[in-house]
């Protein structure tokens, strides 16, 4: 356990946050590869980085994911790194990284939604909930598709989706979730309906 003097040190050493998703998305992707890869050099993670980075450090680097997290830019970041596609992503390692920061994202904006709603405004509930229902949909059909392309499904950001899309149906009060997401998603790709099944059953246990 760290004494109080090498906490604040630590303190000291974690880099600021910035409200500016442009600045802020490099910076936690420099984050997520020291935390997910280390072994990875953290210069291929972001453009014009060729100075000694302050998340070289693991330890820094997790402190500030878990700062991140609070913060009301992870709205947008999340929200980027759930549509981001890594066009050069050819490797396992690659695939991996990319599977463990889409993981993140969708473990943070479930965080969120039980807890940081208050941080937006009312009237964005909206583009949120449609924001999230997309991310569903794209990573819930990756999933139907991944055992016939030879790949592993990612099923754990399905599920941890649809507990983002519970939540926020909890909080802003949708009432007419389950017909909405019925005749929007089920109808129309009617595969989906195991990942669409949990993602009902995931309502009554967020609203807990």
């Amino acid at each position: 356990m760290n004494s109080p003097l090498q906490q604040q040190q630590q303190q000291q050493e974690l880099p600021p946050h910035s409200s500016d998703p442009e600045q802020e998305l490099p910076r936690v992707l420099l984050a997520l590869q020291t935390v997910y890869a280390p072994n990875t050099s953290s210069s291929t993670a972001g453009p014009n980085n060729n100075a000694v980075s302050p998340f070289d450090r693991r330890d820094v680097a997790d402190q500030y994911l878990t700062s991140f997290q609070r913060t009301a830019v992870a709205w947008i970041v999340c929200d980027r790194l759930l549509s981001t596609a890594d066009v050069n992503s050819t490797t396992t390692e690659d695939s991996t990284l990319r599977t463990q920061r889409q993981f993140f994202a969708a473990q943070t904006l479930h965080a969120k939604c039980l807890s940081d709603v208050y941080q937006l405004p009312p009237s964005s509930l909206p583009s949120l909930r449609d924001s999230l229902l997309n991310h569903f949909l794209t990573h819930a059909t990756d999933s139907v598709r991944a055992p016939l392309e030879n790949r592993p499904a990612n099923r754990p950001l399905v599920t941890r989706l649809s507990m983002a899309i519970a939540s926020l149906a909890v909080q802003m009060g949708w009432t007419t979730c389950l017909t909405d997401i019925t005749n929007s998603i089920l109808t129309p790709h009617p595969e989906l309906g195991p990942a669409v099944l949990e993602l009902f059953r995931s309502i009554p246990e967020e609203a807990d």
